[in-house]
């Protein structure tokens, strides 16, 4: 019933967002039909946050206060000075992670590191160029500084602290290798040289540069593994302790902070999903099954944001994923044809 109620909450809130109001009250009426109270009470919700207007972002060419944490600098000589600020937020709304600054004249420049607020406005950069046949989504905003940055008094966020230190621990003697390392770990391809950008694109592994479900999956299960196995070799965890729930629970919070440290994106968010789903499982002490796994990590990521579903980065995810499902029983046909005598 839980997983049905899931269900419809997350087909009424995509159609209110997508088709309208009125489809979405068409489905609600169909659930009220139904005479079950879970169903009536998941329609209703998903239909009233469905009719509450979507996050946007702060109007463009309007002076405001823009505050965050500086993460990095960029001042050549006789040229404007650009900043990269982290968790940033004009007038107290939250805009764009990470949010480029730019300033025509600045004597005292901010080091990495502070948290700083200014005067700014916002500007819209251009459309991404997308080949699919949906309207093309505006790029993210960057910010015009207009006067000097202050001490802001949120200070730095620990999340922002810790990659801030991963990142300090990423610098080697050649830009190019500090570059690569941060693309790699964190999931910062902003100092990557252009020439080495294409070049994973041309050669198609361009994706190895971005934080994914590979990524996630590798860090979170293999970290669970071998929790799982040091906890084996504790006589009283393994006893009588659960062994595999003291693991997952540490490998989810352990990747928890990792994806917060690290550039967001919605690739990175969806996989946290299932790997929180997954790892949940063994928490709870329940079986983690594929296909039940994908279908409830599909229905959270939509009522989180039932736009994605016109992204093909959405699309690509899922298909990939239930690809690698439906080849689980050929794969292991073909594994045990391998192990025969």
């Amino acid at each position: 019933m839980l997983y049905l109620s899931l269900v419809a909450f997350v087909a009424v809130r995509v159609a209110a967002v997508l088709l309208g109001p009125a489809a979405a009250a068409v489905l609600v009426f169909d659930a009220l039909a139904t005479r079950r109270v879970g169903f009536a009470v998941a329609a209703v919700a998903a239909l009233a946050l469905g009719l509450v207007p979507p996050h946007r972002d702060p109007p463009t060419g309007v002076p405001g206060t823009l505050s965050g944490t500086v993460v990095a600098v960029e001042a050549p000589p006789d040229e404007p000075v650009r900043i990269k600020l982290a968790a940033p937020r004009f007038d107290g709304q939250a805009v764009a992670d990470p949010l480029s600054v730019r300033f025509t004249v600045l004597d005292d420049v901010p080091a990495v590191g502070d948290a700083i607020a200014f005067e700014a406005t916002l500007e819209q950069k251009r459309a991404y160029l997308d080949p699919s046949p949906f309207p093309p989504e505006p790029g993210p905003p960057h910010g015009i500084g207009l006067s000097v940055p202050r001490p802001d008094p949120r200070g730095v966020p620990w999340n922002v602290a810790l990659a801030i230190g991963l990142r300090a621990n990423l610098t080697f003697d050649d830009p190019t290798v500090t570059a690569l390392h941060r693309a790699l770990v964190l999931g910062d391809r902003t100092e990557l040289p252009p020439e080495l950008r294409w070049a994973y694109q041309d050669t198609g592994l361009a994706h190895l540069l971005a934080i994914s479900g590979f990524n996630l999956a590798v860090l979170g299960w293999g970290l669970y593994r071998i929790l799982r196995w040091l906890c084996l070799r504790l006589p009283r965890l393994a006893q009588g302790g659960r062994p595999s729930a003291w693991a997952a629970a540490v490998s989810l919070l352990f990747v928890a902070a990792y994806t917060l440290s690290i550039m967001p994106s919605d690739a990175t968010d969806r996989a946290m999903i299932g790997l929180g789903l997954a790892l949940g499982a063994f928490v709870l002490n329940r079986r983690a099954r594929g296909w039940r796994t994908l279908s409830v990590c599909f229905l959270v990521a939509l009522g989180i944001d039932p736009g994605a579903l016109m992204r093909p980065s959405f699309q690509l995810t899922f298909a990939a994923s239930a690809a690698l499902l439906a080849s689980g029983p050929t794969v292991r046909r073909c594994r045990a044809w391998l192990e025969e005598p």
